[in-house]
């Protein structure tokens, strides 16, 4: 986790994608982040997913924090332009935008 000042204020990253056993604890990782620490303006580096695991993020991540900040603001880093488009299809409701990694 690291903080950077923004447009939107202070930001938090958080990289999710070292799991063992099932995307859940990764999934309940992110969740235990976030009810911890306040993060309204989180940047999320899902890029190490695969396009099943990445939308199961995206999607429980993103209501889960649109729970405890309706105003807030999430911006995703997802590995290819496949995951950016299905996720996009799915219209979360507190993202900003995905992005791609810079080669």
């Amino acid at each position: 986790m690291a903080d950077t000042e923004s447009l939107y204020g202070q930001e938090i990253n958080l990289k999710v994608g070292n799991y063992r056993q099932s995307i859940f604890e990764a999934i309940d990782e992110a969740k235990h982040f976030i009810s911890h620490n306040h993060c309204p303006f989180l940047n999320v580096d899902i890029s190490g997913l695969n396009l099943i695991d990445a939308i199961k993020v995206c999607v429980l991540s993103t209501t889960f924090h649109y729970t405890k900040y309706c105003n807030g603001k999430i911006k995703w880093l997802v590995k290819d332009t496949t995951i950016k488009e299905q996720i996009e299809l799915l219209k979360p409701v507190s993202y900003t935008h995905l992005t791609l990694p810079t080669t």
